[in-house]
């Protein structure tokens, strides 16, 4: 998923996350038998496609088992929506081990590729802020270096450390918070020595950012692995032959409180929808939403559907 700009960017996205909390909360209905003695659970989930249909999975398989769920989904990145998590403004968020873990420590360089490290390095931190890493899936999807077909033959791009005779010709584009996150545009300059000519701050691996890239506006840009519109654009991911992303497991993180009111019932049912998560399912899920333009919430219960768990 990342000072002036980003206390910017922070500021913009905190408002847009009261606003959500406006207009994006639905309550669900529930019979009183139905819900007796669950705690209610307020979902969240970072702005982008992914992350936006793995809250609305989360929270319609809860509604539907009976929980009393708030969504507050698309409210911003992790620099937003985690202390809202730590404060009790939501409970449930979807999150990715590797950009997590290096958010949480501070440290740019924890997390490896080892998942199990990783996920298993993440336990102890989250557990200071009163939240609990559930368990992981067997999904990843990591940042991605990616460039257009023309810009990679031009230079004969195959990896990232290609980059370094000419990344001084080319403007990168990408979510704000990338220009400070390791995983991404900081990494670039701190571990692989690049120089741009320009950082663009754009949507979040989203239709203005594939628009810019199509169209050469920006030759380089930050996509997610599980994103079909790569390879149906024809874009060249570039290995990172460096090792700078870190494994990048799909689980939800939740706040402890709620999960110990929830008992073991309310554990098993998440763990259960994190266990049908795969890479390949991920990419459909995205490609259902950014390609052939369905609705995220009515592809979030298809899918629960589809994996009986609704």
């Amino acid at each position: 998923m990342r000072k002036p700009r980003l206390l910017a960017v922070a500021v913009m996205a905190t408002l847009a996350f009261a606003a959500c909390g406006k207009t994006n909360n639905t309550a669900a209905s529930s019979s009183p038998s139905s819900s007796a003695n669950k705690p209610a659970i307020t979902v969240g989930s970072a702005n982008f496609t992914e992350a936006i249909v793995l809250g609305e999975i989360y929270a319609q398989g809860l509604e539907a088992h009976g929980y009393k769920v708030t969504k507050k989904l698309n409210i911003g990145a992790r620099e937003v929506y985690y202390p809202a998590l730590k404060s009790g403004s939501l409970d449930l968020v979807p999150e990715y081990t590797g950009n997590l873990l290096r958010y949480v420590t501070k440290d740019t360089n924890a997390g490896s590729s080892d998942t199990q490290k990783t996920y298993d390095s993440l336990k102890a931190p989250l557990a200071k802020d009163g939240v609990t890493a559930l368990a992981m899936s067997s999904a990843q999807d990591v940042d991605e270096f990616v460039t257009n077909k023309a810009t990679a033959d031009q230079y004969h791009l195959t990896k990232v450390s290609d980059l370094k005779p000419v990344s001084s010709q080319m403007t990168f584009g990408g979510p704000a918070e990338c220009q400070t996150r390791e995983s991404c545009y900081k990494g670039l300059v701190d571990t692989y020595g690049l120089t741009f000519k320009q950082f663009k701050s754009l949507d979040t691996g989203g239709p203005v950012t594939i628009s810019l890239l199509k169209s050469n506006q920006i030759q380089l840009a930050d996509l997610f692995s599980t994103d079909a519109r790569i390879a149906s654009n024809g874009f060249v991911v570039l290995q990172d032959d460096k090792g700078l992303e870190a494994a990048q497991s799909v689980l939800p993180i939740m706040r402890t409180s709620v999960l110990n009111a929830g008992g073991d019932a309310l554990r098993s049912y998440i763990d259960s929808i994190t266990a049908k998560l795969t890479t390949a399912g991920l990419s459909d899920l995205d490609k259902k939403v950014d390609t052939d333009k369905q609705d995220a919430s009515a592809v979030a219960k298809d899918w629960l559907q589809s994996n009986n768990l609704m």
